[in-house]
């Protein structure tokens, strides 16, 4: 990636007004980058992700309309770069998860799965393309959580450290109440996958694992998972935030030793964020 480029581009979004956006000379737009050391189609693909994050209209479906004609000129320009079809199939999903009218959120994904499904055409032993699949499969309820599991599991065979395969493998498995194979799943989750803005998801992680454990009987693990969360919240409440409390809230009823530690993280999470 060249970082000219995307700096290039983020300076002319910035001078422009959210409705220029939608109707960008795409033409002109290749001819102006033409300097920069990539491929027209790639050029375009780095507009799109960037305007990705700067639109911002009153509906995700608009925001894909703006998004989309620019993934339909590079696609044009080079259709068998699986690169574009799974670029664009990842804005989809995106958007998708934060549409609330339900038909825009099956147009949304409708759009993903097609331009995943023709991404793996081009490149079927491409790990990120399973992992898509089944994060999809999973999060869009697309399909059923076996088959979920079953496109994390390729992925992981295709890249054993790809770290987001194995935690929504290990999410499968803990919706599919098999909790054994979920806590050692999340151990099987690199320990540094997720770093700076994702770091918090390695917290999760640790309040998951343990709730795993304890409903596979392995409580004395479940207590010292959950302590161990607990002091790092206590050290840095605002990461509290980040994880849902269903787990900690069953880790007070499990281990009532544990239920001041608890309430006191929530508090001081909730105070936190005021």
């Amino acid at each position: 990636m060249d970082r000219r480029l995307v700096a290039h581009i983020a300076s002319d979004l910035d001078l422009r007004a959210d409705e220029e956006l939608e109707r960008l000379d795409l033409g002109s737009f290749v001819r102006a980058t033409a300097a920069y050391d990539a491929p027209p189609e790639e050029r375009l693909r780095q507009l799109a992700i960037a305007l990705e994050a700067r639109v911002s209209f009153d509906s995700p479906l608009r925001e894909w309309g703006a998004v989309e004609r620019v993934y339909a000129a590079a696609i044009r320009l080079e259709p068998e770069d699986w690169v574009l079809h799974s670029s664009r199939s990842i804005c989809a999903s995106r958007l998708a998860e934060v549409a609330t009218d339900p038909r825009d959120v099956e147009r949304l994904v409708r759009a993903s799965d097609e331009s995943l499904r023709r991404a793996l055409e081009l490149a079927p032993d491409a790990a990120e393309l399973h992992y898509l699949a089944g994060y999809n499969t999973y999060v869009h309820r697309t399909g059923s959580t076996e088959d979920a599991l079953g496109e994390l599991e390729r992925a992981i065979e295709l890249d054993g450290l790809h770290g987001f395969a194995r935690l929504y493998r290990a999410h499968c498995l803990h919706d599919l109440e098999r909790f054994e194979e979920a806590a050692a799943a999340y151990d099987d989750v690199p320990q540094g996958a997720f770093r700076g803005p994702t770091s918090w998801r390695m917290d999760l992680l640790v309040e998951q694992r343990a709730h795993c454990r304890g409903m596979a009987g392995d409580l004395d693990g479940a207590r010292a998972d959950f302590e161990r969360v607990l002091t790092r919240y206590e050290r840095e409440p605002h990461l509290a935030l980040y994880a849902p409390p269903r787990y900690r809230r069953w880790a007070a009823d499990a281990f009532p030793e544990l239920a001041d530690r608890v309430e006191a993280v929530e508090a001081a999470a909730t105070g936190h964020s005021s």
